[in-house]
């Protein structure tokens, strides 16, 4: 065969292969399955209902194979993010070459919670730990139900005393329609403190007290509904009713606390709307979340009521890079309206809505941005330790998984001089490196080595996810 035969010959054995190629990759592309059931496995206390709300297939549903993989991912993701179970997995089990049975594993969590309460009340645990003030400790019992009768209904009651005394009760119902897209819920609320913060100065919090007498005192009543179209949308509308009590004493150290008058009761209404894809909501890894709220306080029921209002929001994004690598940032801000009283501003320095390396500091103003982003290592992939607990099942698995990384936080708080702060009104910003302990029941265990933009270093420990 002469050789530019060949080369034709070759030429077209090869269009003929990548021709096939295609075709098949076509065909497995159109390829699909039919959901002929679903089984759920392990859901002595919720409801099956509750569970099928969060996958993203149906009986009778028909899937593409190449779109196979995500769904049943993203359903795993769902059914955890609910905080109902310890762990879950979905399976798939060919009935013939079209139709299918998802089987979906869980472990349930423990729901039912009564507890003592012993906490220390601060802006973070760093604060407190400067000063180990146990004045600053509540104590008191609880009682919780995070999945009442298996339709994750939420009921708790608490009954408190220390720094803060406090009576409450809440109760939320996420589904109160047949299709499970409308909830709603209510709560009420008493306290009283022997001291609280009337003023920031000098970026510090500036505490007024009186013993016996109570300076502060509130009450407070809510009611919600929460539109939940879609598994990863949601939209909440309250409505709140506050009535507070401040003795004269903080009127005449702060005339700006809350208003000049001494008793101030009003209505609020607030706005609140959430997509949430992350893979996880205790510590996530991949995905995006974005969440905006708007509220009013006051609409002149009272006399000398009040009036202003807020809106926040914040967004965060997830990438992994490669298995072990993972990126991510958060940005965070709020704009209050009307010039309100310090008992409604925002501050820098409280749990997480801190440049890190400020946690010492406490920076109150009208408005705040803040910008986080970290790198981070999987040093110890996510395993379990099975433990011989066979009278506490629920506990007897515990997933960890141990990360390192680097961050780098800055932030900016605007204000109009109410406060004399002198890290107000310029560029924050704080870096270092951090390791991150992962396990059940949402805990996480940060310590983490920052330095600040005043050089100033330290060694902080967080509760929570860093972004």
């Amino acid at each position: 065969m002469p050789f530019a035969n060949k080369i034709l010959f070759f030429l077209l054995i090869i269009s003929f292969s990548v021709f096939g190629q295609k075709q098949n990759t076509a065909l497995k592309d159109s390829a699909y399955v039919i959901v002929a059931e679903i089984k759920i496995v392990g859901n002595k206390t919720t409801k099956p209902e509750i569970i099928r709300r969060e996958l993203l297939f149906h009986k009778g549903d028909t899937i593409l194979l190449n779109q196979l993989d995500r769904i049943i991912e993203t359903s795993e993701n769902n059914v955890f993010n609910t905080a109902l179970f310890v762990e879950n997995k979905i399976n798939v089990a060919y009935i013939n070459d079209k139709y299918v049975q998802f089987i979906v594993f869980v472990k349930e969590r423990w729901y039912l919670w009564p507890g003592i309460i012993f906490k220390i009340e601060d802006t973070n645990f760093n604060t407190w730990w400067l000063t180990k003030d146990w004045q600053r400790l509540n104590y008191g019992f609880f009682v919780r139900h995070d999945n009442f009768r298996g339709r994750k209904e939420k009921l708790a009651l608490i009954v408190q005393n220390g720094y803060t005394e406090q009576f409450g009760i809440m109760y939320d119902k996420p589904y109160i329609n047949k299709s499970k897209t409308i909830g709603a819920g209510a709560s009420f609320n008493y306290l009283r403190n022997h001291q609280i913060t009337i003023n920031t100065n000098g970026n510090k919090r500036v505490f007024y007290r009186e013993f016996p007498e109570y300076p502060f005192k509130e009450v407070k009543a809510e009611m919600d509904v929460t539109y939940r179209p879609k598994i990863n949308n949601r939209h909440n509308v309250k409505v709140e009713y506050l009535d507070i009590l401040v003795s004269d004493s903080v009127i005449l150290s702060n005339p700006r606390y809350l208003s000049p008058n001494l008793t101030t009761r009003f209505m609020g209404l607030h706005y609140y709307y959430k997509s949430d894809f992350r893979d996880n909501q205790n510590y996530p890894l991949r995905g995006y979340y974005f969440d905006i709220e708007a509220g009013w306080h006051g609409f002149g029921l009272w006399k000398n009521n009040i009036k202003n209002g807020f809106l926040l929001s914040q967004i965060k994004y997830f990438l992994p890079l490669n298995e072990r690598f993972f990126f991510s940032q958060g940005f965070r801000t709020k704009v209050t309206f009307n010039n309100p009283g310090y008992y409604f501003l925002s501050s820098l320095g409280y749990g997480n809505i801190v440049v890190r390396g400020y946690e010492y500091y406490v920076i109150t103003g009208q408005h705040y941005g803040l910008f986080k982003s970290q790198l981070r290592y999987n040093i110890i992939k996510p395993s379990k330790v099975s433990l011989p607990l066979k009278f506490l099942d629920k506990f007897s698995t515990i997933p960890y998984a141990f990360y390192v990384g680097l961050y780098f936080d800055n932030g900016y708080v605007w204000d109009n001089g109410m406060m004399n702060n002198s890290l107000a009104n310029q560029w924050l910003y704080g870096g270092g490196i951090s390791i991150d302990f992962v396990t059940y029941y949402d805990f996480v265990l940060r310590t983490e080595f920052s330095i600040n933009k005043q050089n100033e270093k330290g060694i902080y420990l967080h509760f929570v996810a860093p972004i």
